[in-house]
């Protein structure tokens, strides 16, 4: 699935759309890693909390 992913990203006509979509992506494997245990604190989390860790980790603040 990520090679698929990475594949269409790269091949996106905009530099910044391929960069912040290859963020997205790693954040996201990251986080998929991690959950639903958060291995620091050896806690369980909720859906919530993981898809905020990831808007935060990947959508830029305006």
């Amino acid at each position: 699935m990520q090679r698929s992913l990475k594949r269409e990203i790269n091949q996106s006509t905009s530099e910044d759309i391929e960069k912040h979509s290859l963020s997205l992506l790693t954040s996201l494997v990251t986080n998929l890693s991690n959950w639903p245990v958060d291995q620091k604190s050896d806690k369980t989390t909720d859906l919530s909390s993981f898809i905020n860790d990831i808007l935060e980790d990947c959508v830029p603040k305006i």
